[in-house]
Parts: C-alpha cells; sequence; structure tokens
C-alpha cells in the first residue's frame, strides 16, 4: 500500500527473536521505512498466546531524532506462561496515530508449560504417601 500521503508512519519490518526466559520475550525491530508526517513517538508491542487468550500491550519510546534516522530497538515482555507460543507484533505510533501492524513473529518462552501441574501432582503423591504411612502406624 502507498502510505506516503498519510499521516501513519508505515508498518515497521517484523521482529526478530532476542533472547527468551521461562516468563519473557524479547524481540528486535527498527524504525520502519515510511515515518509519516510526524516524527515517531513510541512503538506498540502486542504479545499474545498462538492458541487464543489474552492480549500483552506494551510500549517502547522512540528514541528517532529525525524522520532520516532509523533507530535500532529491543523490547523485553515478562509475566508470560513457561513453555507456551506466543505471536508478536510491532505498531509504530506518531501524532497521526498507530501504523498497521508488523509482520508477526512466532516464538515461544522457554520450560514447560506443565511445570505447575507437575509441582502440582507432586505434592498430592507426597501427601497420600504421608497419609499411607500415618495410617499404617
Amino acid at each position: 500500500a502507498d502510505l506516503t500521503h498519510t499521516g501513519q508512519a508505515a508498518a515497521p519490518a517484523a521482529p526478530t527473536q532476542g533472547t527468551n526466559t521461562n516468563t519473557s520475550i524479547t524481540i528486535n525491530f527498527s524504525t520502519p521505512v515510511y515515518t509519516g508526517l510526524g516524527l515517531i513517538t513510541s512503538y506498540q508491542i502486542q504479545t499474545f498466546p498462538e492458541n487464543g487468550g489474552n492480549v500483552v500491550i506494551g510500549y517502547k519510546n522512540a528514541t528517532d531524532s529525525t524522520s532520516s534516522s532509523r533507530a535500532n530497538y529491543t523490547y523485553t515482555q515478562a509475566n508470560l506462561q513457561p513453555g507456551t507460543p506466543y505471536v508478536v507484533n510491532v505498531r509504530a505510533v506518531n501524532s497521526y496515530g498507530q501504523s498497521i501492524p508488523s509482520a508477526n513473529l512466532r516464538v515461544s518462552t522457554t520450560g514447560g508449560a506443565g511445570f505447575a501441574a507437575t509441582s502440582s501432582l507432586w505434592t498430592v503423591v507426597l501427601m497420600a504417601i504421608a497419609a499411607l504411612l500415618a495410617f499404617a502406624f
């Protein structure tokens, strides 16, 4: 789409994967080629579970000093579920509004999604053993 006659910025290129942890993902992205009629003031990062669920929206302040400068950014979204696949996209924001979203990046947190369930299972097993031992004596 030809965005050169609109005030909004073009969509940033698809983000790339950075380092992920059990509960966070890190992405890298850069200023879009067309920044619109106003300087980009921030970026909106949308993170949502690939299998459905609540969208987590984060913001990164822009550091572009002019419309011709291209900055690279790193953003970390914390408080995510372990071992879960997520979809992430980025929007540029200027005084004319938000760009369309970038292409999606599919990325997963590390670790097993079943950690909490496994911990609960071990708790039940240990309680059952304790009950059996108490009954036997």
